[in-house]
């Protein structure tokens, strides 16, 4: 059964839910019921991909994908929708799944205005995370790493403490010029691989072979680590990260510290080295 599909897109439609009942006073009242039965739900789906993938964790590999599921999109460009999950990556869907639930329980007695959307932000910023820790095509992992981005900003620009819109600018621009610098590097290795595909195991493949040029293989590498390290964060491209933290609401603080900064890392792991 393919449980990855509905890990990470339920709580990317459930958040679009949720921002449409922003519009009304019911929704307003009703938005963090709405927001922990929709996180409790993707939390069965992650169960699922979980038992699906084994409950073994010795057995767990990396690169190892047996749940793997893929949807035409863009097949002229080598864009497609796939998904995977190995021994690295199961466990980081879990964690972010349960993350969210406590997310969600402790934003009750903190966000007192413009709920609705704040949880439907909250909700879609997870569908990025699962996304993310997933993605098995470069050019769909980046559309989810940039998803991420902008309900933190918000997060942190509406909800935030006094100097809010300073830490929330100061976020978005550390975090996008990284992002900027993983394109770079995903289009380096498509177009030098043939512009064929940009899923991770054809490139990783290609990369990897002794008469792929040297010189290529740095830029790739190079652009990748400087785009991981500003989120993981690493001196000197950290700076963000404290001011973000001071003025986040506390839930928020929460995805930050335990989500946010595993992507930098997972990506340092699964792509930076892996290919």
């Amino acid at each position: 059964m393919d449980w990855i599909t509905p890990t990470v897109f339920f709580p990317l439609a459930w958040g679009f839910i949720l921002l449409v009942a922003s519009q009304s006073k019911w929704g307003e009242n009703n938005a963090s019921r709405l927001a922990l039965v929709g996180t409790l739900i993707t939390l069965v789906f992650s169960i699922g991909l979980l038992a699906e993938y084994g409950l073994q964790p010795l057995n767990w590999k990396f690169g190892s994908f047996s749940e793997y599921v893929s949807y035409h999109w863009l097949p002229q460009l080598g864009i497609n929708l796939s998904f995977g999950v190995d021994g690295i990556s199961v466990p980081l869907v879990l964690l972010t799944t349960i993350t969210m639930v406590v997310v969600v329980l402790s934003s009750s007695r903190v966000i007192e205005h413009r709920k609705a959307l704040y949880y439907s932000l909250i909700m879609i910023s997870e569908a990025g995370v699962l996304g993310v820790f997933t993605s098995l095509d470069l050019f769909v992992f980046y559309i989810f790493w940039e998803l991420v981005l902008i309900p933190m900003f918000f997060l942190i620009g509406i909800w935030g403490g006094p100097r809010k819109v300073y830490s929330a600018y100061k976020f978005l621009i550390y975090t996008h010029v990284g992002s900027v610098a993983m394109l770079v590097g995903f289009f380096i290795a498509y177009f030098s691989t043939g512009g064929v595909s940009f899923n991770l195991m054809y490139i990783a493949q290609q990369l990897t072979s002794p008469s792929f040029p040297e010189y290529l293989k740095v830029a790739v590498f190079t652009a990748l680590v400087l785009g991981f390290l500003v989120k993981m964060p690493v001196f000197p491209f950290h700076t963000w990260l404290p001011d973000a933290h001071v003025e986040a609401p506390s839930p928020v603080s929460v995805v930050l510290a335990s989500l946010l900064l595993k992507m930098g890392g997972y990506g340092m792991i699964r792509l930076a080295f892996e290919m």
